[in-house]
């Protein structure tokens, strides 16, 4: 029986594969949604600990010290020279000008129209004809060059004028013209002047009618008249001039500016080093999609690397700028207003006999607040730096290239950020807030750093950058290298969140603004400066 239902079974599986189909060659493809609950890391290389410390000296106990002076210098002094005077009068050497006299020169007599009309009429068409083109008219070949009388029959007298030259008249074929270059000679023989006669100058006359039948065409000439009196005399140097020497004493003041700088050393002093982290350069997204406006778009940045305070700078560090930079009684540096010293959370006082600063016991390594933009950018620029930009700030808080990320798609092609604060996403572990703070600013260093080593980059206080704030900085600076802002009001960016602020204020990407000059007891800041 349990034969028999075996052979059963064996038949029906038998028929069934025989039945199957043909597997599909092409299938159809669906792209698989990238599961987000198995988050898939990006790989980065973790740096061994201590590997990102630097050590910096920001001040030490020998300091130029400039020292600046005026002088007047006082240069007696005889000077000698030689010196000749001139001996005969100035005109008696000096060249005169030459003196020309004018003449005019006979060019060429007109014969009037009334004196062609009597002598040489025009001949009838048909006398012409009769005539043909033979016939010579003048015992003399005048040159007609520069007259165009291809026409045989062409007259040259313009009736609008009133003499002719000699040429034209001999030119016009249209007119008995029979002994007319003898005639015309005739007339010049009476003529008081033959050509290329000089004849006095009178004002204001280019031609001469002779009468009523020629007239004269004159050119002006002018002739250079010899004047003795004009010759210079030929002298030697002993004749005109006589050589003399004197003595001139003058004494001359100088006016001596000067800055001089001098290597001091300060035995009391102590060298001051500052505990700086490495940040390596790199390209990241600064801001976020899915928070405040003034944080959107994400973008992508590069930045150059840099080195950048482990700490928020301190109230004992503090005090050593305000010393040297020789701080007054209201906190003013050259009279601009650095901190509000009078603040009941200002933890430096000042010492009204020697006018030394110091931080008040306990409160050495607390950080600095109460301290303006100016008064945080001129401590940098004196331990040889600056504030951080935002873009620097940002790249630093994430981690710099050891930023702790995910894969966002399937392709792996773009990325998110794990953290939403510096070093990790339960703000309680990594800096002070409202939550933990119990009302007041805390000691540096006490929290979980992050990936590079930086302390307190969310809460504790809020730390200002050397950007202006502009709330689409963003978007007009994406895949820009080092931005930084300088346009705009007064009002400079801070981040990082304080100790009275909540978590979501604490987020690395978000933005804050106060003007340059406020000073509050949540705001300090940290020190950055180029790596060479």
């Amino acid at each position: 029986m349990i034969k028999l239902h075996l052979l059963i079974y064996f038949s029906i599986l038998l028929v069934f594969f025989s039945c199957k189909q043909k597997e599909q060659t092409v299938a159809n493809y669906y792209e698989p949604a990238f599961d987000q609950t198995g988050k898939q890391y990006v790989d980065v290389s973790v740096p061994k600990p201590g590997a990102l410390d630097s050590n910096v000296l920001v001040r030490s106990n020998i300091r130029d010290t400039r020292l600046f002076f005026s002088d007047t210098i006082t240069l007696p002094d005889e000077f000698y020279f030689d010196f000749t005077e001139l001996m005969v009068p100035v005109d008696l050497i000096n060249a005169k000008p030459p003196t020309f006299d004018t003449f005019l020169v006979a060019r060429e007599y007109l014969y009037s129209r009334k004196f062609v009309d009597d002598l040489f009429p025009v001949l009838p068409d048909s006398v012409l004809e009769a005539l043909g083109n033979d016939t010579l008219y003048a015992s003399t070949v005048i040159d007609t060059s520069g007259i165009d009388n291809d026409h045989p029959r062409a007259s040259f007298l313009s009736e609008s004028k009133e003499f002719y030259s000699e040429k034209e008249i001999l030119a016009d074929t249209t007119r008995d013209l029979f002994m007319a270059d003898t005639i015309l000679a005739d007339q010049l023989e009476i003529a008081p002047w033959k050509i290329n006669d000089s004849i006095p100058y009178f004002e204001n006359m280019e031609t001469v009618f002779v009468d009523s039948t020629l007239r004269l065409l004159l050119d002006t000439v002018y002739v250079e008249v010899f004047d003795s009196s004009k010759i210079i005399p030929q002298m030697s140097f002993d004749e005109m001039c006589n050589e003399l020497a004197d003595t001139i004493s003058r004494t001359d003041t100088i006016l001596w500016d000067n800055e001089v700088t001098f290597r001091i050393f300060y035995p009391g002093d102590v060298d001051v080093f500052v505990d700086m982290v490495y940040v390596s350069g790199g390209t990241f997204t600064i801001g976020s999609n899915y928070y405040d406006e003034d944080e959107r778009p994400a973008t992508r940045l590069r930045v150059s690397r840099f080195l950048l305070s482990k700490h928020e700078v301190t109230n004992k560090l503090f005090c050593y700028f305000l010393n040297d930079m020789e701080g007054d009684s209201l906190g003013r540096i050259n009279g601009i207003k650095i901190i509000d010293i009078y603040h009941p959370l200002t933890r430096i006082k000042r010492n009204p006999f020697t006018g030394e600063f110091s931080a008040e016991k306990g409160w050495e390594n607390y950080p600095v607040v109460n301290v303006s933009w100016i008064g945080a950018q001129m401590f940098c620029k004196m331990t040889g730096g600056r504030l951080p930009t935002e873009a620097e700030w940002e790249y630093a808080a994430r981690g710099g290239k050891y930023a702790r990320r995910y894969y966002a798609n399937w392709k792996k092609s773009e990325t998110e950020y794990e953290y939403l604060y510096a070093g990790g996403n339960h703000m309680y572990q990594l800096g002070w807030f409202v939550d933990n703070s119990r009302g007041g600013v805390w000691k540096v260093g006490i929290r979980k750093p992050n990936e590079l080593g930086l302390y307190d980059m969310s809460g504790n206080v809020w730390e200002w950058c050397y950007d202006k704030y502009q709330s689409n900085f963003y978007a007009r600076n994406g895949d820009s290298t080092d931005p930084m802002c300088l346009s705009g009001g007064d009002t400079r960016v801070n981040r990082g969140g304080c100790w009275s602020s909540d978590a979501t204020y604490c987020r690395i990407a978000n933005r804050n603004y106060l003007a340059q000059y406020d000073m509050n007891p949540y705001l300090g800041f940290r020190l950055m400066r180029p790596f060479k």
